[in-house]
């Protein structure tokens, strides 16, 4: 190839201030004008960008630690649509760029470490808290189908540090 890839910007904050921190960030990327990936490029009049990838996304999370042993968390994240070539109609012959709704996905857990003890903590959280469908697609014209992840999940860990 010639040149493919993408250029934009990431903007990324952090504040840390007694028993909180916050994080935020955003990305904005597209297609690089001259790039020569054919079949991976999205048609003209929809954007400067590749099938299967986003053109924006976002993310905040917080965290708070109101005693030495515990802290609560909370984390979110936001997709642009994305778009993918897909084999469709009722003979799967027909091609067609298939758009997919932007996405939303919300995490919450807490950690606890009981008694003065720092080797063993035990985690409980939910992931994915609003169901949402998590495609994995090509991003190319081969018309695979899309893989899709987990939905909600809930998950309990026992953490046990043998080194410190």
């Amino acid at each position: 190839r010639g040149i493919s890839g993408t250029e934009g910007v990431d903007a990324r904050l952090l504040r840390e201030q007694g028993k909180w921190i916050i994080q935020a960030g955003l990305g904005l990327n597209r297609a690089l004008a001259e790039a020569d990936i054919p079949e991976a490029q999205l048609p003209d009049g929809i954007g400067h960008g590749y099938q299967g990838l986003p053109t924006g996304r976002a993310f905040a999370s917080a965290s708070w630690s109101p005693a030495g042993s515990i802290t609560a968390r909370v984390s979110a994240s936001w997709r642009d649509r994305i778009w993918s070539c897909e084999l469709t109609g009722a003979d799967g012959i027909e091609d067609q760029l298939v758009e997919w709704d932007e996405q939303w996905l919300v995490n919450a857990g807490i950690t606890l470490r009981p008694g003065r003890n720092k080797r063993w903590s035990m985690n409980l959280g939910c992931y994915n808290m609003l169901d949402q469908a998590q495609p994995v697609l090509s991003p190319f014209d081969n018309h695979l189908l899309p893989f899709r992840l987990n939905g909600r999940e809930y998950t309990a860990n026992l953490i046990i540090n043998f080194v410190q």
